[in-house]
């Protein structure tokens, strides 16, 4: 499970701490102070993965770790000076050793290189499941020239070589250390908080990992839970040998406690998406009843047998595509029983022709035989020999090329002679009904489920259409529109926020053609509002009447000015014009067709209904329109 942990501390000579030190613990490598003339060196079982990223301007000698932090205790020599700040970040355990790596340098770079600093990156793998990172990074950056930045006071007061102040206080100096670039704000390690969650949650993303991080404590985020604590390289690897820690046992305890946390948190939201699916189900029936016909509400019932749940257009269609591939199975079975159909046949008639044309040689060699050697000296003799021997001759080729033609066959179905080919086609004649019989219940079978997914699709297709027409009770011809209409529709009056009528549906292509124009003269118009001085009734100015009719009919009465209605219309014909962009144009011409389609298709109807009723109620039909003014 990814774990989110985050620390910052500075690396100080008044703490007793070195900077080499620090960097050979981290790094694994040998090194020398050369302040003191000892050498570093911490002996690690895994060695870590280290790397030093520089900005531009940064001289190269920084990539020689020994010189780098050397360099800094030289720069830094205040007995307190501060000598490099550390990150300590936990890596995504879900990550490879790649990614892991991938991650922590494209962070580093982008929070502290690019902004002038020097990161000593080094990933300790020690325990495979804390696998975590440390960034030290240089307090000072390199101005242009590759020379450590220094700052000059602002003031009358004095810095010296370490990036100290001396000031006056009340007749005693005093020395302050100076942050030279604001690093030293609260507001910025928070900042560098929330981007570790940021940056390790998109590569869990793009790795498909669904685990996620999170910067926030638990109160911030409403946990009832408990945050754990870190445990550390120390305290990790003695509980890895079995010695139980203060730090492990407070973790296991609160352990305990969010398990509990966990399955009560787990209760409560089955109980809720229950509640919640019995609403929808409640609220999906309601529709059903108001806008599905009773056959249509069997259909989905029917639908709903075979999918094993509420049917959706997403399932029906998911459903339609499997069984499009069952269908090619069933086809390509089929196929295969009329292949081998035909391939027996062709056996059969090779294996017939090959013995009616031994049968023709076995006859001719009997006449031949025959013959004898007396009788073959005579005229008839020789006649009869000769014809045999060409019968012999023209039916041993036939039998060849029998042969030649049944060779792929014999090695597709193993049979060497007649008798066992006799063998493998009884036994596929005994089994072929079955085999047709189950090919055609499967055909029924498919057509049948398929027959009850199209006209459940269907009516729900048509519930949505009618969902739609009911909010517009004053224009009976949207009932007659298509689904895609609907659709469209639909997704319009989401998008801009309000139930458009069909007027202004067929004007929207209208307005999304003219909103570049449009925009831009209003843009101007709260231009000249924002300069005007709003108590001076004489520098009233008033909108463009055609963008005030288009869209600002949405305002409030008690609208605060004109501005508010200008700033109204620029969103909404952004909105229009982003829609029409997104959809190349075709999304308001798809409305306007399907809506004079669905008219068409009202009025087509009607004659049809017109056609087939008696004259004498068409008659009273119209005495009763006319009473009712109609």
């Amino acid at each position: 499970m990814a774990i989110y942990h985050f620390s910052a501390q500075a690396i100080s000579r008044g703490k007793g701490q070195s900077a080499v030190a620090s960097a050979s613990y981290r790094s694994g490598e040998k090194l020398t102070d050369e302040r003191t003339g000892e050498i570093k060196f911490y002996k690690r079982e895994v060695q870590p993965d280290s790397m030093i990223l520089s900005p531009e301007n940064a001289p190269e000698w920084v990539q020689d770790r020994q010189q780098l932090w050397n360099e800094v205790e030289k720069m830094e020599s205040n007995k307190n000076s501060r000598l490099a700040r550390e990150i300590n970040v936990a890596l995504p355990v879900e990550l490879s050793h790649g990614q892991q790596k991938e991650l922590i340098k494209d962070y580093a770079k982008e929070q502290f290189v690019d902004k002038g600093m020097v990161a000593d990156i080094s990933i300790h793998r020690d325990d495979s499941n804390n696998p975590h990172a440390h960034i030290m990074l240089t307090i000072r950056p390199f101005d242009k020239e590759g020379e450590w930045v220094k700052q000059k006071s602002k003031k009358e007061n004095i810095l010296d070589k370490e990036g100290n102040f001396t000031y006056n206080k009340n007749g005693n100096k005093r020395t302050r250390k100076i942050d030279l670039i604001g690093w030293d704000k609260k507001e910025l390690v928070q900042e560098w908080r929330k981007e570790w969650s940021n940056h390790a949650n998109k590569m869990l993303e793009r790795e498909g990992v669904n685990e996620r991080i999170d910067h926030r404590s638990h109160a911030d985020r409403e946990l009832e839970t408990q945050p754990t604590q870190h445990l550390g390289y120390k305290a990790s690897a003695m509980e890895k040998e079995g010695v139980q820690t203060e730090r492990g046992d407070y973790n296991r305890e609160i352990g305990a406690y969010n398990q509990t946390v966990v399955d009560l948190q787990q209760y409560r939201e089955a109980k809720q998406q229950l509640e919640r699916e019995k609403e929808r189900q409640q609220e999906q029936k309601a529709n059903a009843e108001q806008f599905n016909t009773p056959v249509e509400r069997t259909q989905l019932d029917s639908a709903a047998k075979l999918l094993k749940g509420e049917p959706t257009l997403e399932k029906i269609n998911h459903r339609l595509k499997q069984i499009d591939g069952w269908q090619e199975k069933i086809d390509r079975n089929y196929k295969a029983l009329e292949q081998k159909d035909g391939n027996f046949k062709t056996i059969n008639d090779h294996l017939s022709g090959i013995s009616s044309s031994q049968n023709q040689i076995k006859a001719h060699q009997e006449k031949l035989n025959s013959v004898g050697t007396f009788k073959g000296l005579t005229k008839d003799g020789k006649q009869t020999k000769q014809l045999a021997e060409s019968e012999i001759q023209k039916h041993e080729s036939i039998v060849k090329e029998h042969e030649r033609k049944l060779k792929p066959y014999r090695e597709k179905y193993g049979f060497n002679s007649k008798s066992e080919f006799k063998a493998i086609y009884q036994t596929y004649q005994n089994e072929r009904p079955g085999l047709r019989e189950d090919n055609r219940n499967q055909r029924g079978a498919m057509k049948r489920e398929r027959d009850v997914l199209q006209k459940a699709g269907s009516a729900l297709k048509n519930r949505f259409i009618q969902e739609v027409a009911s909010r517009y009770p004053n224009n009976p011809e949207m009932a007659h529109m298509d689904y895609k209409t609907s659709q469209q529709i639909d997704y319009i009056n989401k998008e801009l926020g309000k139930t458009f009528s069909v007027k202004e549906l067929k004007q929207l292509k209208e307005f999304s053609e003219k909103a570049d124009s449009a925009i831009h003269s209003l843009k101007k118009q709260r231009s000249r509002l924002n300069h005007m001085d709003k108590s001076d009734s004489k520098n009233d100015i008033k909108l463009e009447q055609t963008h005030e009719k288009d869209y600002s009919k949405g305002q409030s009465d008690h609208s605060a000015g004109q501005k508010e209605k200008v700033d109204f219309a620029i969103d909404k014909y952004t909105q229009v014009q982003e829609l029409s962009q997104r959809s190349s144009g075709g999304l308001f011409d798809g409305i306007i067709q399907g809506i004079e389609q669905a008219q068409r298709s009202m009025e087509q109807q009607q004659k049809q209904q017109s056609k087939t009723k008696p004259k004498h109620k068409q008659k009273q039909k119209g005495m009763a329109d006319f009473e009712l003014g109609e």
